[in-house]
């Protein structure tokens, strides 16, 4: 006994529908065979004896081009690792390096020679001193302003 069969209206273009048409004329088919057959084989892969054979051929054609795309992905990586070399990390410099070695004996002696000396350089720096009359005299001239 058949089963009842409905009628579906898709909309397609002209491209697919020659495909189509042109298909089932190859399988001496009718075209709602063939769209049966594609809908089942794409929904349910597997369940009937006649679609299992596609699904294992779409799971080994699968397989393959991963297979294939490693294999670039390979190549691919050794040849970017092969042009890009990392730099050398720069040298740290150690602390003498960077601010000499202290010399506690030679500032000492330094010392000993400023200290020795009629003139220090602290007199120099120092700003005149201001006697307190000064002083005075100019509070008030800024108390009258």
């Amino acid at each position: 006994m058949d089963q009842k069969r409905s009628q579906i209206n898709a909309l397609v273009s002209e491209a697919t529908r020659d495909l189509l048409r042109d298909e089932a004329r190859t399988r001496q088919c009718s075209q709602g065979d063939l769209v049966e057959a594609a809908l089942l084989a794409y929904c349910q892969p597997g369940t009937t004896p006649k679609t299992e054979g596609l699904l294992f051929a779409r799971l080994l054609a699968i397989e393959e081009t991963l297979a294939q795309v490693l294999g670039t992905l390979q190549v691919l990586v050794t040849l970017a690792e092969a042009q890009h070399t990392k730099p050398a990390p720069p040298k740290i410099a150690s602390y003498d390096e960077m601010y000499g070695p202290l010399m506690a004996e030679d500032a000492l002696q330094e010392a000993a020679i400023d200290a020795s000396m009629p003139h220090s350089l602290d007199h120099a720096d120092k700003a005149p001193e201001v006697t307190p009359a000064k002083w005075r005299r100019r509070w008030r001239r800024e108390e009258q302003a």
